[in-house]
This record gives C-alpha cells, structure tokens and sequence, in this order.
C-alpha cells in the first residue's frame, strides 16, 4: 500500500519513484522468465519425462535469473550504479554497434 502511495505521489509530480527504478530490472527479468516458461517445449519437455523434482526445477530457474541479471549488470554498468552495485563504477555504458550486437549475441546464449 505505501509503495502504491509512493508510487503516485512520486507520478503526479512528473518524476518516477525509487521503487521503479529499484526493482525495474528484477522485475523485467521476472517477466521474461514467465514468458519463456510459457512456451511449450522450452522448460518442459514434451513427452513430460524427466522433469525431477521442484526443489531443481525452481533452482535451475534461479540460477539462470541470476545469470541474466548479473550480464545485464555488467552490459549496463551505470544502471548497476543506480541500483547500489558498485563493482563497474570504473565503466560507461556503451551505445556503440559492435556493443549492441555483443549484448544481442549474449542474449542468445542465456536464453
């Protein structure tokens, strides 16, 4: 309830609350794993076989949030700043071509 309070005070002065930008990237990661466990065949094998037990299952997804939000971190380093982790203040986001290609081929690699 406060953080809803938070939330609209913060958009009826024009600005975004600390909380969007807090949880932003777990969030979007989140989304992203609901999406992808959606799609047949991609967590679940067809036939049902094999899906051991839910304490892996639900380890195995963690894992790979945990993998994804770690190369967003440091493919964003600023964005990590934001969030309170400081292991790339040493860096800059980078905008250029060949950096957009690596983030893209990365992507492909995780998912």
């Amino acid at each position: 309830m406060a953080a809803a309070i938070a939330h609209s005070r913060a958009a009826a002065l024009g600005g975004a609350c600390g909380l969007c930008y807090r949880f932003g990237m777990r969030n979007q990661c989140l989304f992203l794993l609901i999406v992808a466990g959606s799609l047949p065949g991609v967590f679940v094998p067809a036939c049902g076989a094999g899906l051991g037990s839910a304490e892996s299952r639900l380890a195995a997804q963690n894992a790979l949030l945990e993998e994804y939000y770690q190369t967003e971190l440091k493919a964003h380093p600023e964005r990590a700043t934001a969030y309170g982790d400081y292991r790339y203040n040493d860096r800059l986001d980078e905008y250029s071509l060949a950096a957009l290609d690596s983030s893209t081929a990365t992507r492909g690699q995780i998912a």
